[in-house]
């Protein structure tokens, strides 16, 4: 055989595998791709300002507040934020979209030089770590940090390229960097290649903290005060995560492989490490175990690290008690599909009573989307002066007469149950103690009237307008 021949031979091998998994994750993330959260809309707000040269700013007559917990989000997705906020949310869709299918390419790239049942297995883990698929077209930057993650991990020279993806992974999830450190320092040999390795890796995240102190006078995002740890929900979030995320069944702690192989064990100890610190800071609100999307390649290196020290019966069985926990996700995701166009529809019917209005409201994100006007954000995700008072971002104490300071024309609540008699509109159920709080405030009942009620499946919006005397 010629060099040529030879040459095209070893290039359709290394195509291949490389093809699968870009195919592979294709599938999966357009298989999901309906799916998004109503806080991807907070980063797009704010990339539209920034596009329109309003700067970084939720509200284009507010401050500058650190509303974003990646903070180099919005300005990736200004760059193509010059459109209507739906349009560029899908935009950002198709970004995550695209960053999972490189991730799939590089996991079947790394899958080169592997027997064909050994590259089985660890496209089977990949396949079944669904809570990256499901979030890759989110709108977030979940898929961008998970891609980062799989550069850290599958760099086979594990020089400092792939300590500065790690690092870079934990700007876009300020949660990994531990777990990247983790990685970072147990892939290396020598004391000198560690120190250099946790330099290279905590070098953005420090350039990040710095920005942030010199711009917003704090180190830690917004986010940090409006969420506030709660450690009893994060164990119980980790739980459920460590269950329903399929990788964790898939490459199992093995002694053998523990002892023997040090990216085994780098990537198991990576992710135990991440996995506490998903418990120390209380776990997240979003669906799908969000927290856990980003460190799974790291799970699935480990199944490619595992491989030489299980049988093809234990593999199986592994592979089966996985392939079972996605199963369990999937069928709660199929709903998730439905979200973008509820979300949609949802906006479409709410933009003709809040379009060209100032909103409070305590999911901020759709009504961001309605109107360019002020967004009273409830959560204080966005506001800091809201973000520090007592509480979770559900439950902060935010009053009657905070609410009129802040002059909203509309305010928007989430009931299950709305009232009957629209004059009574207070006279239900809410679930979430800002909305409860406010709904029993005598000074609120009395400055606003139910205007409209927007259904959302098994939901109720109540758009509640500021009577002319207030």
């Amino acid at each position: 055989m010629t060099k040529t021949g030879q040459d095209a031979q070893s290039t359709i091998a290394t195509a291949i595998p490389t093809l699968i998994g870009a195919i592979l994750a294709g599938l999966l993330a357009f298989s999901f791709f309906g799916f998004t959260i109503d806080d991807a809309l907070i980063p797009v707000r704010y990339a539209r300002h920034l596009a329109s040269g309003d700067g970084y700013r939720f509200n284009i007559s507010g401050a500058v507040t650190d509303g974003v917990t990646p903070l180099p989000y919005a300005f990736l997705l200004a760059a193509f934020a010059k459109s209507s906020a739906p349009v560029v949310l899908l935009r950002a869709k198709l970004l995550g979209v695209a960053a999972y299918i490189i991730t799939g390419a590089v996991v079947g790239f790394g899958t080169l030089g592997l027997n064909r049942a050994t590259r089985f297995s660890v496209l089977a883990t990949f396949a079944v770590a669904l809570p990256s698929a499901i979030h890759a077209a989110s709108g977030l930057e979940t898929s961008l940090a998970t891609l980062l993650v799989a550069l850290a991990a599958f760099d086979k020279k594990q020089g400092n390229e792939s300590a500065l993806f790690g690092g870079l992974a934990a700007t876009f999830r300020p949660e990994l960097l531990p777990a990247m450190l983790v990685l970072t320092l147990f892939t290396r040999a020598s004391i000198r290649e560690r120190l250099v390795g946790l330099l290279v890796a905590s070098s953005p995240f420090a350039i990040v903290l710095g920005i942030r102190k010199i711009v917003f006078g704090h180190f830690t995002p917004l986010s940090l005060a409006a969420k506030p740890s709660d450690t009893p929900h994060g164990l119980t979030y980790a739980a459920a995560g460590l269950v329903l995320s399929g990788v964790l069944f898939a490459a199992w702690p093995n002694r053998e492989a523990l002892t023997k192989s040090s990216r085994y064990r780098a990537a198991i100890l990576s992710f135990l490490t991440h996995v506490f610190v998903i418990v120390f800071v209380g776990g997240d609100w979003m669906p799908f175990a969000r927290l856990f999307a980003p460190i799974l390649p790291v799970m699935v290196l480990a199944a490619r690290e595992l491989a030489p020290f299980v049988t093809s019966r234990g593999r199986d069985i592994r592979l089966g008690i996985a392939a079972l926990s996605a199963i369990l996700m999937s069928r709660a995701a199929i709903e998730g599909r439905h979200v973008t166009e509820d979300r949609q529809a949802l906006m479409n019917e709410a933009r003709s009573t809040l379009e060209g209005h100032t909103v409070a409201a305590l999911d901020i994100g759709w009504p961001s989307a309605v109107t360019e006007e002020a967004i009273v954000d409830l959560a204080g995700l966005t506001d800091p002066a809201i973000a520090y008072l007592p509480g979770g971002h559900t439950s902060k104490r935010v009053d009657g007469h905070l609410l009129l300071e802040r002059a909203p024309d509309f305010l928007v609540l989430l009931t299950d149950h709305p009232a009957t008699d629209d004059a009574t509109w207070w006279q239900t159920s809410f679930s979430r103690a800002v909305e409860w709080r406010l709904a029993n405030d005598a000074l609120v009942r009395d400055s606003f009237v139910l205007r409209k009620k927007v259904k959302l499946r098994q939901w109720t919006y109540l758009l509640l307008e500021r009577t002319e005397a207030q």
